[in-house]
C-alpha cells in the first residue's frame, strides 16, 4: 500500500495531529528526545514498534506530554531529528531495519506566541 510521505509529513497534517483531543496508539507527544542518549533511543524504537503494529502512526515532539503545551525542540534536537537515515541506523538493532522512520520540523505559532519547532 503506497502512501504520500510528503502529505503525512506536512505542516497542515502537523496542525490536524495537534487539534487531535488525545494521544492514541498511533499519536504520541513528546516532550523531548535526545538521541544522544540510549533511554530515550530504546523508548523511540518502542513507540515506533508500538505503531508499526497499529499501522502506523506520528510522534510529535516538542508538546508537553500532560498538559499538551507547545514547548518545541532545542537547536540541538533539531540538528538530531533532521536526518531520518541516521534516526533509521540508530533504531535499526532494536527492529532489524524492517520499520522505516521519516522525520519532518516546522516552525508552529501558538496564539499569540513566538512560533516554536517541532519535529514529527
Amino acid at each position: 500500500m503506497a502512501h504520500d510521505v510528503d502529505a503525512e509529513l506536512s505542516l497542515d497534517r502537523l496542525k490536524i495531529l495537534l487539534a487531535s483531543p488525545c494521544e492514541t496508539n498511533r499519536l504520541d507527544f513528546k516532550e523531548s528526545l535526545d538521541l544522544s542518549n540510549p533511554r530515550d533511543i530504546v523508548e523511540l524504537a518502542k513507540d515506533v514498534l508500538a505503531m508499526a503494529n497499529s499501522g502506523g502512526g506520528h510522534l510529535v515532539i516538542g508538546i508537553e506530554d500532560g498538559t499538551r503545551r507547545q514547548r518545541g525542540i532545542t537547536s540541538e534536537a533539531a540538528a538530531a531529528l533532521c536526518d531520518a537515515k541516521s534516526i533509521n541506523y540508530k533504531l535499526k538493532k532494536y527492529y532489524g531495519g524492517y520499520i522505516r522512520v521519516y522525520v519532518s520540523q516546522h516552525e508552529v505559532s501558538v496564539s499569540h506566541g513566538d512560533p516554536s519547532r517541532l519535529a514529527m
